[in-house]
């Protein structure tokens, strides 16, 4: 049996995250991960090793592009997508 794929979701915004993971989830062959911007996503990546980073490319302290680059160095078999979303508490809902 094969091991689950190991997918790592960093975005700054929890709502996002949250929302990415709660569907990635829905595969029983999926592990999913996360962080909340780009230098814990390199520090997760590294304990972790995701087959997959889908990264937000707008975020502080490190941005998803600085990160990829630093992630295409420590962690060569993560494929990496990035992402961009905007959305407005309006558009979400009350909470």
């Amino acid at each position: 049996m094969l091991a689950p794929a190991k997918i790592l979701v960093v975005d700054d915004q929890e709502f996002v995250r949250r929302t990415l993971c709660s569907l990635l989830d829905q595969q029983p062959h999926w592990k999913v991960y996360e962080a909340e911007d780009g230098i814990a996503a390199v520090d997760r990546a590294l304990e972790i090793k995701p087959d997959v980073v889908v990264m937000d490319i707008v975020m502080p302290n490190m941005s998803g592009i600085a990160a990829a680059y630093e992630l295409r160095q420590v962690v060569l078999e993560a494929k990496v997508i990035l992402i961009s979303s905007h959305y407005t508490e309006e558009a979400i809902g009350p909470s």
